[in-house]
C-alpha cells in the first residue's frame, strides 16, 4: 500500500473511533431488568422453551498499519430460558478463519455471565475468555466453544465478543431469526464510501425498522470530503424458526442479511471491480490449476485408460469409467470445497479425495478415452439453494461429473455406492448445477428421473385368534438407494435387528433381503409376522387396521401454518396392496368407504379401493406426489390432503363372528 493510501486510511480509522450511531444501543451489558428475571413465560409463544431477549451485531471497518483494512464483529446476546429444554442454548459456539499463514481471524473481547434470582435479588456467575476452548473443524476453519455456568430454569443468560478480522471483503451473513422465538434482533454497519456491499435480504419475515444514512467528513487542509454510510435494521417478535418436513436447510429460510463485495475505489488506487457473471466464473475456474487445468493431464489415469476398449460404444465407456473410478477411487467424506488441494495425480496415488477431487478425476478419465465430459458444479441441499441472481463461488460447495451422450445429458457421482450413472444422491438433487467449460457455462437441472418409489403387498390370515403375514416390500431408486446404504452401514443382522426393535408388537419370524447389493434391480424385503401383539381377535368382533402398516403415520404437516415453500425434491410413488382372508366363522360387519383424493391439476393424489370378493377382502392404496414444490399459500391445501390420508389409516375393518 502506498504512501498516500496508508496516510488516508489511518485518518479513515481516526474519524471512524470518533462516529457513533445517534440511535442508542438497544442492550446494555449486564443491565438485566427485573422484568426479564421474572418473565416465566414468552406470550407471543407460550411453548417456547428460551427466547432471546435482544440479539444485536455491530459491524465496523477500521485500518491498522500492520495489516491495512480490518473489521470488528460485535455480537452481543441476552437470552432468558424458560424450560428443561431451553438449557441448551448456554452452550455456544463460533466459527474464525484459521490461514495457517498468520492472516487469522481473532477474538478481541469476550465476556458472558449468567443472572438467577436468589432472594429476591440478582446474582451473577460469570465465565472469562479462558474457558472458551478451541476445536479445528476443518483444515481452515476453527471453533470457539464455551458453556454458561450456573444455568437453570428462570436464568438470563448474557454473551459478548468481538472478532477482528482481516478479511473485510468477507462479512458473514448475519442471522436475524433463531430456533427460538426472538424478541428484537438488531444489526447496525458502518461502510465507507470507498467500499461497495451488495445486500441481499433472505427469509420470510420482514423488518420492523429499515435505516439508512450517511455522515461526511472533511479531510485535513482540504476542502474534500468522504462519505461513511451506515444501515441499521431491527426485527422484532420474530417467530421460532421450526425445522419441519420437506426443506432443504434452514439457513435457506432464516430471515437474514449477506453483504457481497461488489468494488473498491480507494483514491490514488485503480478503481477494482469485483461483479462477476457467472460465465466469468467459468472461464476462471477453467484456467485455474487447481481446478480446469488439471482435466488435461491424463498422465495419472492412463493405466484406467488403457482398460477401457477404445471401439466401444460412448454408453459403454462411460458406465467402464465410473465403476473404475468407483472401484479404485475411496471418498473421503468430505464436502465443502470444489478445488483440489494439490493435484488430480496425487489423488488418484492416495486413491482417495474429496467429492469434488473424485469426480473431476472421473471426468479426466471420460475425455481420455473420447467422451465429452464436464464439471458440474453443485450446492448440496445441506449447504443450501443456489442464486442464480447473484453469481459467486461460495455458492457452490461440491462437483459432479455430466457426460454428453447423444444430445442428453448424464450425471455421474463416483463417490457412493449403488449408485448408476444418470443417478444422484437426495443430498444432490438441489435445484440446479453450473456445467462449466472453456468456452461457455451451462445451467443442468439436478432433478433428474429418480423419485422415491416402493410397492408392497400383504398377506393376512386370521386363525387360532391370531394374525399373520407376510409382506412383500420392493424399493426402487431414492427409496432403495437409501436403504441399501443403511444395510451396508449396519450390517443385515443389524438393519433386521433395529426394523424388529421399531416394530415390537410383531412377532417376526423371518425377514429376508435380496438385492442389497444388486442395484440393477429393486430391492427385496419379505417379513413373515406370525403375530400381531397389538391387535385383540378375541370375542365376537375382530377390528383390523384399515392399513396394516410398519410406519407410524403421521402428518408430516401439523403446524397451524407455514411460512416457506414445501419440497419433495423428487416425486413419491407408494402403492400397497392388502389381501386379507376372512376366518371361518366370520363375515364382514364394516369396511372402510373407497376414496380417491387429488389436487389441483393432478400435483398429487391418493386412492383407497376397496372391495369383497368371496372370502377375502382386497384394499388397494397408493400415494402419487407428482409436483415436487408447493408455495407457503397452498400448505393448507397439503395439509388437508394429508389429514384425509391419515384419517383413512385410521379407520378400522371390523369382522363379526357368526352366531
Amino acid at each position: 500500500m502506498t504512501r498516500e493510501i496508508s496516510s488516508l486510511a489511518l485518518f479513515i480509522f481516526l474519524i471512524f473511533s470518533t462516529l457513533s450511531y445517534s440511535q442508542k444501543d438497544p442492550i446494555k451489558f449486564g443491565k438485566v431488568s427485573d422484568e426479564e428475571m421474572k418473565m416465566t413465560i414468552y406470550d407471543k409463544d407460550t411453548s417456547a422453551s428460551a427466547v432471546v431477549l435482544v440479539n444485536y451485531g455491530t459491524i465496523n471497518f477500521f485500518y491498522l498499519d500492520q495489516s491495512g483494512f480490518n473489521l470488528d464483529l460485535t455480537v452481543h446476546k441476552r437470552i432468558k430460558i424458560l424450560t428443561k429444554e431451553g438449557l441448551d442454548q448456554a452452550n455456544v459456539n463460533f466459527t474464525l478463519y484459521d490461514s495457517k499463514s498468520g492472516d487469522d481471524e481473532d477474538v478481541i473481547s469476550f465476556k458472558a455471565q449468567t443472572y438467577n434470582l436468589e432472594n429476591g435479588k440478582q446474582v451473577i456467575s460469570k465465565i472469562s475468555k479462558k474457558e472458551v476452548f478451541t476445536e479445528q473443524k476443518s483444515e481452515n476453519v476453527i471453533s470457539k466453544n464455551f458453556a454458561l455456568t450456573n444455568v437453570k430454569v428462570g436464568s438470563v443468560i448474557e454473551y459478548e465478543y468481538t472478532i477482528r478480522s482481516p478479511y473485510f471483503w468477507s462479512i458473514d451473513p448475519w442471522y436475524f431469526q433463531d430456533e427460538i422465538p426472538t424478541i428484537t434482533s438488531e444489526l447496525r454497519i458502518k461502510i465507507p464510501q470507498y467500499f461497495t456491499f451488495k445486500k441481499v435480504f433472505g427469509g420470510y419475515v420482514t423488518p420492523s425498522i429499515s435505516e439508512d444514512g450517511a455522515s461526511s467528513a472533511m479531510f485535513p487542509g482540504s476542502t474534500e470530503s468522504y462519505t461513511i454510510e451506515t444501515y441499521r435494521w431491527v426485527y422484532q417478535d420474530i417467530p421460532a424458526f421450526k425445522v419441519e418436513e420437506y426443506i432443504t436447510t434452514p439457513n435457506d429460510y432464516l430471515a437474514k442479511v449477506e453483504f457481497e463485495l461488489q468494488s473498491t475505489q480507494v483514491p490514488g488506487v485503480e478503481y477494482k471491480n469485483y461483479l462477476t457473471t457467472w460465465e466469468k466464473l467459468g472461464k476462471d475456474l477453467m484456467e485455474s490449476d487447481n481446478f480446469g487445468k488439471a482435466l488435461d493431464r491424463h498422465g495419472m489415469v492412463k493405466e484406467l485408460t488403457d482398460l477401457i476398449n477404445p471401439n466401444d460404444s460412448v454408453e459403454k465407456k462411460i458406465e467402464m469409467a465410473y465403476n473404475l473410478i468407483r472401484q479404485n477411487m475411496k471418498w473421503d467424506d468430505t464436502y465443502g470445497r470444489i478445488f483440489i488441494d494439490n493435484s488430480l495425480k496425487s489423488v488418484s496415488t492416495k486413491k482417495q479425495g474429496s467429492m469434488a477431487e473424485v469426480n473431476l478425476l472421473l471426468v479426466n478419465l471420460l475425455r481420455s478415452v473420447g467422451v465429452e465430459a464436464y464439471p458440474v458444479l453443485i450446492s448440496s441441499r445441506s449447504h443450501g439453494r443456489i442464486n442464480q441472481f447473484y453469481p459467486r463461488i461460495n455458492s457452490f460447495n461440491t462437483v459432479v461429473a455430466l457426460a454428453k451422450v447423444k444430445g442428453k445429458n448424464v450425471l455421474m457421482d463416483a463417490t457412493i455406492a449403488y449408485l448408476k450413472p444418470g443417478q444422484l444422491t437426495f443430498n444432490s438433487l438441489n435445484g440446479k448445477g453450473l456445467m462449466v467449460s472453456k468456452d461457455r457455462v451451462e445451467w443442468v437441472p439436478l432433478l433428474s428421473s429418480e423419485q422415491y418409489s416402493s410397492a408392497s403387498m400383504v398377506t393376512v390370515e386370521i386363525k387360532d385368534a391370531k394374525i399373520s403375514a407376510k409382506l412383500v416390500r420392493s424399493t426402487k431408486s431414492l427409496e432403495a438407494l437409501a436403504k441399501r446404504q443403511k444395510i451396508a452401514s449396519d450390517g443385515r443382522e443389524k438393519y433386521i435387528e433395529n426394523y424388529k426393535k421399531k416394530n415390537s408388537s410383531w412377532e417376526i419370524s423371518d425377514y429376508t433381503i435380496e438385492n442389497d447389493n444388486n442395484s440393477n434391480e429393486s430391492l427385496l424385503e419379505k417379513i413373515t409376522i406370525d403375530n400381531f401383539n397389538n391387535i385383540d381377535v378375541s370375542g365376537d368382533l375382530i377390528y383390523l387396521p384399515s392399513v396394516l402398516t410398519d410406519e407410524v403415520e403421521e402428518n408430516p404437516f401439523s403446524s397451524e401454518k407455514r411460512e416457506y415453500p414445501i419440497d419433495f425434491t423428487v416425486p413419491r410413488v407408494e402403492k400397497t396392496i392388502f389381501n386379507i382372508a376372512i376366518p371361518e366363522g366370520y363375515l364382514v360387519d364394516e369396511l372402510p368407504k373407497a376414496i380417491s383424493v387429488t389436487l389441483p391439476e393432478n400435483a398429487a393424489s391418493f386412492s383407497y379401493q376397496v372391495q369383497q370378493v368371496g372370502k377375502n377382502i382386497q384394499i388397494v392404496c397408493q400415494l402419487k406426489i407428482t409436483r415436487t414444490r408447493y408455495l407457503p399459500a397452498e400448505y393448507e391445501l397439503l395439509k388437508e390432503f394429508y389429514k384425509n390420508i391419515i384419517a383413512k389409516y385410521g379407520e378400522q375393518i371390523v369382522l363379526k363372528k357368526i352366531v
